[in-house]
């Protein structure tokens, strides 16, 4: 006999009956209907705890020590740019550029050595080409990191802005088993990047689609969205990451691979956020 592992479902059937068809397998475990399956994910999902950072954090060195240490700026243009941004407000790296004591690729070598990755000055949008990782562009711009590179050995590369996103990364890297190797880049390449992305993503591929990804209003229609991705087929499996604000779900199936999106406090509006914001699945 197998008994339905929905916490407060106390159903048991034959294993005949299990074994013709009858309920779905969520994570190896057997939900006798859909309700069961959708009360499973709420409850999965109240319980999910953020992510935590994957990239060790380094110990954290001044950026003016770096830019000294980099001879990207004397003592003395240092000491007038910590005294201009005291009354400006403006971060340190663009308080340097500002006055035009350092330019940006020396800001952005010094940012990347503070965090412990790689940089990229000079960036060529048709690097995007050759990605395999094709993620919404919704989701892209959620977790500020652009694929832009092949997979290899389980190893794919992203660019970010400074801060790097370090639970974003770490939650992309569960979502999909791959390896990050992180390239910061500034504010314009990365727009630059994620728009020449776009076109990327955007085009038909049958064999590379594009994960689509269904965005949910609230933690109950997540969980909604869930189960009718997970009673879709008979055995799927569920896994969930968590990064504030947003919460991402993957459903997978042996055909299907389907993510839902939800930000805490945010109104999805797909003509906003990319015109490829819609409810899809990904055939695999």
């Amino acid at each position: 006999m197998a008994r339905c592992a929905s916490e407060g479902c106390e159903r048991w059937i034959p294993d005949l009956m299990v074994r013709r068809g009858t309920g779905f397998h969520v994570d190896g475990w057997w939900l006798c209907s859909a309700a069961c399956v959708e009360r499973t994910a709420r409850r999965r999902l109240q319980e999910t705890v953020p992510v935590s950072a994957g990239l060790p954090r380094r110990a954290q060195v001044r950026l003016g020590t770096l830019l000294r240490h980099h001879d990207a700026v004397t003592a003395k243009q240092l000491e007038r740019a910590l005294a201009e941004q005291r009354r400006t407000g403006l971060k340190l790296g663009a308080q340097v550029t500002a006055l035009g004591f350092a330019d940006a690729a020396d800001v952005l070598r010094a940012l990347a050595a503070q965090a412990g990755t790689s940089y990229l000055a000079n960036v060529d949008p048709l690097c995007v080409h050759a990605t395999v990782l094709r993620l919404g562009p919704g989701t892209v711009r959620a977790l500020g990191l652009v694929p832009f590179g092949p997979v290899l050995m389980g190893r794919t590369r992203v660019a970010c802005t400074p801060p790097v996103p370090r639970n974003a990364v770490s939650a992309l890297a569960q979502l999909t088993g791959l390896t990050l190797d992180l390239y910061l880049v500034s504010d314009d390449d990365w727009r630059m990047l994620a728009e020449a992305y776009d076109g990327v993503v955007g085009k038909p591929d049958p064999l590379q689609p594009v994960l689509e990804v269904e965005y949910a209003s609230s933690l109950p229609d997540v969980a909604v969205r869930v189960a009718a991705a997970a009673t879709s087929a008979r055995r799927t499996v569920v896994t969930q990451a968590q990064w504030d604000p947003y919460t991402w779900v993957r459903v997978q199936s042996t055909a299907v691979i389907r993510d839902v999106l939800f930000a805490r406090g945010h109104q999805w509006n797909p003509s906003k956020e990319s015109t490829s914001c819609q409810v899809a699945s990904t055939s695999h």
